[in-house]
């Protein structure tokens, strides 16, 4: 498989399903917080859709994001 294809989904894939990278990599502690954190905001979301569910949301893919090593 090319890496192209990888370099263009990983980022989304991180963002939309922040736990799944440190799940890969066996991190499970840190996949479970960051699993809590991406359900409650997404809870958060559903009933308060533009407060801090989304805020929660996407802070949790930054995060996510900036601490996955490869």
């Amino acid at each position: 498989m090319k890496a192209w294809p990888i370099q263009l989904l990983a980022p989304w894939i991180l963002f939309f399903l922040p736990w799944s990278a440190a799940a890969f990599q066996r991190r499970w502690a840190m996949a479970a917080c960051l699993f809590l954190a991406w359900a409650g905001g997404l809870a958060c979301a559903t009933w308060l859709w533009f407060g801090p569910g989304v805020a929660l949301f996407v802070l949790t893919g930054v995060l996510a994001v900036l601490t996955t090593r490869f």
